[in-house]
């Protein structure tokens, strides 16, 4: 729920003001009085400076701060937007640039990895967690993140390099520490997808579309090692498809569970059009 500041409620607002009217004047208004119609006027301009002090008040706060106000939230923390990259995508980059728990810890390794644009998730084991890790070496395991719509892919040598830089700085991090990278495993999910066309609608059309909204399911699916497969999401986002009628019959009975160091991706997903 969006957090309210002030009231912004115009019936409220018109109430609160007729109240005080008849109250300090001892009149009881009718709505064609000439002070009616001004007071009406006075809550029309009330609704709009409340309207306007909602919006400034949620600039200061990196939850709620929108366009240029969070590229300014972004410049305090050193996080810069990436071009094209919407709003809420570059929220939570700021966001997790900023939950450090102290430096040199899983948690502050962990934030400041996460807050670069191409990592979508990342497993980090220590001795601690993996007792086969020599003292002082950390296992890294992360997903990267591609593509429009985006998807988790297993990550190539590029991405070690800038996740490297960005924690084997100098004021950050634990001097000694050994880095080692390890891929992560993706599990494909494959299935059948049928569906009703609407009348006179193309039918490669209507494959292309749904085509998408298989490829924005599965990469959201496949940014994260925790994610959960669902037919009731995937039906969500398949009725966006446009120029589908009906979904007759989603097949996918051999999803994999998934094992540390493992998450989703889309497998081979037939479409067929009845």
């Amino acid at each position: 729920m969006p957090v309210e500041f002030i009231n912004q409620d115009a019936e409220t607002i018109l109430s609160d003001i007729i109240s005080l009217y008849e109250d300090k004047s001892g009149l009881t208004l009718n709505d064609a009085d000439p002070e009616r119609i001004i007071i009406d006027c006075m809550s029309y301009r009330e609704v709009l400076l409340r309207v306007a002090i909602q919006y400034l008040m949620q600039q200061n706060f990196v939850q709620l701060a929108e366009g240029d106000r969070l590229d300014y939230w972004g410049e305090l923390f050193a996080v810069i937007r990436i071009d094209g990259e919407d709003d809420d995508s570059y929220r939570e980059r700021i966001l997790a640039a900023t939950s450090s728990e102290g430096l040199g810890t899983k948690a502050a390794y962990k934030s400041r990895i996460l807050s670069l644009a191409n990592v979508a998730d990342v497993l980090i084991f220590s001795k601690n967690d993996d007792n086969s890790l020599a003292p002082g070496h950390v296992r890294l395991i992360p997903i990267e993140k591609v593509g429009d719509p985006a998807s988790g892919e297993v990550h190539g040598p590029s991405l070690e390099n800038e996740i490297l830089e960005a924690i084997l700085v100098d004021d950050f991090g634990i001097i000694g520490n050994v880095f080692q990278f390890e891929p992560a495993i993706a599990r494909p999910i494959n299935g059948t997808v049928t569906v009703t066309k609407e009348s006179g609608y193309d039918e490669a059309a209507i494959i292309a579309n749904i085509d998408y909204q298989l490829s924005r399911y599965f990469g959201q699916l496949s940014l994260a090692f925790g994610s959960e497969f669902g037919l009731a999401d995937l039906q969500n986002y398949l009725l966006n498809a446009p120029g589908l009628n009906q979904i007759v019959n989603l097949n996918f009975d051999t999803v994999p569970a998934l094992e540390v160091g493992q998450f989703y991706q889309r497998g081979i997903v037939n479409i067929n059009i009845e």
